[in-house]
């Protein structure tokens, strides 16, 4: 501890394990590893510059951890102070911050070289304080791992005392495809000034029923797919799990392991999943799990959270620089998005050929559109203009961006739906049953306002209503068709608080 510096090398991967660790609940795995071999390469050759500079290691080990803080934090202090003008004053700019780190670095590496004595001293301190710094993002990755584990592990024994289904002599094939943020017809007029009824009127043409009153039950899309997928609102569903020892705070693993497909899986279907791109909703233990080759582990592109990650180093000098020389991996570093298109694209296109798979299937999709970031235009064109997500968290920078975006999604998902359930009705042995639902929608005041579109072949319709929402979507599917007696439960809608108060409908005319 006082006379082997390992602390430069514990310093410059602090930043990749911390960011890893505040961003688990979202991403995989793997994707940390080039960033932290990066990292850990970055800090070797700062470090052994130093080395080969000064000739003392210790000496060394100090002003390579100066270098490696400056580099690995610049990315950090401009981002602050781009979100926290100072007087009024946005100090987030390159030509502001260049140069007081470049002063902080020859200061700093003076009093290094010219002040500090007590070498073995600083080598235990920060040997030690380098150990210290990152227990806790190890802890929040070890410990999220753990709990995932079990809470999935749990999930699958949890019973909650269901009927059981009777299967009709030809069992439909049933699609549960969730279109994130896609909101109600209305809400798309009054928020977007944009006339969706076209689409309305061409999935009311081909048998579908749209609930012209439906609402999410949630606001947040991990809360309402547990309420749909397991047919409850979530306080009763962790009153319930309790008996089945699942910790309320796994209670996300009931999307991996939900009621419905338990009861289907019991019945004798098939689950079959896509990739989502959130690693919550990744059921990969599906019969079939089904992700476009090139993704997670596409060594031939930079991922989202390697972007964060370079982005927050002084690379994003480079980054923003936009030199000819390095153009072609600075669009790279600027367009993370290409997982996503690759999702998405390979969902539409997959998703036509189900039909042709054999036996009964529950298929599952959650396509990430429209939601942010706007990536496609109304004709599938991939938008490279930053306006469109060029903001905090890939939002658009202003409102005419967010509106053009968002409804440019909208028209592009719907003329890929439209081909997409008419494949499905089509090419289906037996009338297959198809949800097509938003789990939240757009603008925070309608946010709760969403599309719901029911194909339930035969006399499906009747058992349909305007203000139905997703915690009875399949409640009524499994009346319908599996001759169960569920309840209905009350149509409720609820803010980004599980315990909150209930959100009414803004549009006057779905008011009880």
């Amino acid at each position: 501890m006082k006379k082997i510096p390992f602390f430069p090398l514990l310093f410059a991967i602090f930043s990749t394990v911390a960011m890893f660790a505040s961003n688990i609940r979202e991403i995989e795995f793997s994707v940390i590893l080039r960033p932290f071999i990066v990292a850990l390469a970055i800090g070797g050759f700062i470090f052994l510059i130093s080395q080969f500079t000064l000739r003392n290691w210790q000496r060394s080990a100090l002003l390579g951890t100066l270098i490696i803080l400056l580099f690995f934090g610049y990315g950090h202090v401009y981002d602050f102070l781009q979100q926290y003008p100072l007087f009024g004053l946005n100090l987030g700019r390159h030509r502001f911050l260049i140069i007081p780190f470049i002063g902080a670095g020859l200061s700093g590496g003076w009093l290094i070289l010219k002040k500090v004595r007590e070498l073995n001293t600083w080598t235990q301190f920060l040997n030690l304080l380098s150990i210290l710094i990152l227990i806790f993002p190890i802890y929040q990755v070890v410990s999220f791992s753990i709990t995932t584990a079990r809470g999935n592990q749990q999930a699958k024994q949890v019973t909650i005392g269901d009927q059981e289904l009777t299967i009709p002599e030809n069992p439909p094939d049933i699609y549960y495809i969730i279109l994130d943020s896609y909101t109600r017809a209305d809400a798309l007029q009054t928020d977007f000034k944009f006339d969706n009824s076209s689409f309305v009127d061409k999935l009311q043409s081909l048998g579908f029923y749209v609930a012209g009153c439906s609402r999410s039950n949630y606001q947040y899309t991990q809360a309402s797919l547990t309420a749909s997928l397991n047919m409850d609102y979530l306080p009763e569903l962790e009153a319930r799990i309790q008996s089945g020892k699942l910790n309320v705070d796994e209670v996300w693993s009931l999307i991996k392991y939900s009621r419905v497909r338990q009861l289907l899986e019991g019945a004798g279907y098939h689950t079959i999943t896509f990739e989502t791109g959130y690693e919550w909703s990744n059921i990969r233990d599906s019969d079939l799990y089904l992700r476009p080759s090139g993704t997670s582990s596409n060594f031939q592109s930079i991922q989202p959270f390697e972007t964060m990650f370079l982005k927050s180093t002084a690379l994003l000098i480079l980054s923003d620089t936009q030199t000819k020389l390095v153009q072609k991996t600075i669009n790279n570093i600027n367009y993370p998005f290409k997982n996503q298109i690759l999702e998405t694209q390979f969902e539409f296109n997959k998703l036509p050929q189900i039909p042709s798979i054999r036996g009964s299937k529950f298929v599952f999709v959650h396509v990430i559109a429209p939601h942010i970031p706007f990536i496609f235009g109304p004709d599938g064109e991939i938008l490279t203009d930053t306006g469109y997500y060029g903001g905090k968290k890939a939002t658009p920078i202003n409102d005419e961006y967010y509106r053009k975006g968002y409804t440019g999604e909208v028209q592009y998902v719907n003329t890929q739906m439209l081909a997409i359930v008419k494949t499905l009705i089509s090419e289906s042995k037996n009338p297959p049953i198809i949800i097509l639902q938003g789990d939240h929608g757009a603008r925070k005041k309608n946010r709760n306002i969403i599309l719901n579109a029911y194909y339930f072949p035969g006399a499906g319709n009747e058992a349909l209503y305007p203000g139905i929402t997703p915690v009875n979507s399949f409640r009524v599917l499994f009346n319908t068709y599996f001759n169960t007696h569920y309840d209905l439960l009350p149509d409720d809608s609820y803010d980004e608080r599980a315990d909150s108060s209930i959100v009414p409908d803004p549009n006057p005319a779905c008011l009880p």
